[in-house]
């Protein structure tokens, strides 16, 4: 059965943490991973903040 994402080449999808800095992982099958940090956050009008002060819910 695939993932939620309807992708058959991704196996797992989990929140990473970075020092601190939250994003997300993503695992394949054939055992390749990704991280994804996340730098910037801002609301819809909003220009971004400094890198890494998010927002707190996005």
């Amino acid at each position: 059965m695939p993932p939620h994402s309807g992708c058959d080449e991704i196996a797992l999808v989990y929140p990473y943490t970075d020092d601190g800095h939250p994003g997300f992982g993503l695992q394949f099958h054939n055992g390749a991973r990704v991280f994804c940090l996340f730098v910037h956050s801002a609301r819809p009008g909003q220009s971004p903040g400094a890198k890494y002060e998010l927002q707190a819910a996005f």
